[in-house]
């Protein structure tokens, strides 16, 4: 598998999912305070509910705020002067003569003797995909067991803030009856 340039991946908190984008930059984690969900823009950048997939349940996307308006009414405008040549630029010259780039080799024809066959280079390329995507997957299982660790300790952070908040909250109370 070739490697690949590792990227920093964000974490993003949202109040509510109703907050949450449809299409966000693929491995950020979103998450989501009042309900206590986890979001993850996936490879293709969909937002998709990570705590589902967590919990063997199909993951669902953040659900829309508002509903879709009325199509709009517009006016056609005036069509444009023509194109021309760019500024001192001149035609350029047709492609004979010229080497360009060398694609890959056929394959064999019918009087060729090989010692592979196409189904052999097939089955081959095949078995390396899967090899590939058996890596991927044991990566990504790595990565969603250090995301559940960082979402469970997100939840104990934000239930540790509220119970110091509700502590606040009688101190003062306390100070006010004084």
């Amino acid at each position: 598998m070739a490697e690949t340039k590792r990227q920093k991946n964000k974490l993003h908190s949202t109040i509510t999912e109703h907050l949450l984008p449809e299409i966000g930059v693929a491995g950020d984690v979103y998450f989501a305070r009042a309900e206590g969900t986890v979001w993850l823009a996936t490879k293709s950048g969909l937002v998709v509910s990570l705590s589902d997939v967590l919990n063997s349940v199909p993951a669902h996307t953040p659900p829309r705020a508002g509903r879709d308006g009325k199509d709009g009414v517009s006016i056609k405008g005036d069509k444009g002067d023509a194109g021309r040549d760019g500024k001192d630029g001149i035609n350029g010259r047709d492609g004979v003569g010229y080497a360009g780039a060398v694609g890959p080799q056929g394959r064999a024809g019918k009087d060729c003797v090989c010692k592979t066959t196409d189904v052999e280079h097939s089955i081959a390329g095949v078995a390396k995909n899967l090899s590939d995507s058996r890596d991927e997957v044991a990566a990504l299982k790595q990565q969603i067991t250090t995301l559940s660790a960082t979402v469970q300790g997100l939840i104990d952070m934000n239930k540790q803030s509220s119970e110091y908040i509700e502590w606040l909250r009688e101190r003062v109370a306390r100070r006010a009856k004084q």
